[in-house]
């Protein structure tokens, strides 16, 4: 994921629920690695429209974090 990307997923994710309280960014956190792993857990249990957008963006829920994995190119065959 790139940097703008998850820019941008912040911003939304601030924009609509951080105003209203359904999530709480307080005790939270995003881990990044060096492969372009991005991890994302949350105080609280999101909101199902936020659990529905983060899958639909490409993440995965693993032990209540969501879990994105950029897609590999695998070898093409000749």
């Amino acid at each position: 994921m790139t940097l703008k990307k998850l820019r941008d997923l912040l911003n939304w994710i601030e924009g609509a629920y951080a105003s209203v309280g359904d999530v709480s960014m307080h005790g939270s956190h995003i881990w990044c690695s060096g492969g372009g792993e991005l991890s994302i857990s949350f105080n609280t249990q999101p909101p199902q429209s936020l659990d529905k957008l983060l899958k639909r963006k490409g993440f995965n829920v693993w032990q209540n974090d969501y879990i994105y994995r950029p897609r590999t190119r695998g070898a093409t065959r000749q």
